[in-house]
């Protein structure tokens, strides 16, 4: 298994509502890979904040759902 680093885009992203639906991307990214992963950490402090995921996978897998 492969140690991956997820995290949402804020370059750009100026208001809050740029910022909570570029969090909402990435949410919605992890949460179809999530069955599949073993979580090492998830990292953030509110709603508007960058989120950091943590975590390993088999890249056959990763790859079959890009």
């Amino acid at each position: 298994m492969m140690k991956y680093v997820m995290s949402n885009r804020r370059a750009g992203k100026f208001t809050d509502e740029d910022k909570i639906a570029s969090r909402k991307s990435l949410d919605t990214s992890f949460s179809q890979l999530s069955s599949s992963v073993d979580m090492l950490g998830d990292k953030f402090k509110g709603e508007t904040s960058r989120r950091t995921i943590f975590f390993k996978a088999d890249p056959s897998e990763i790859e079959m759902k890009r």
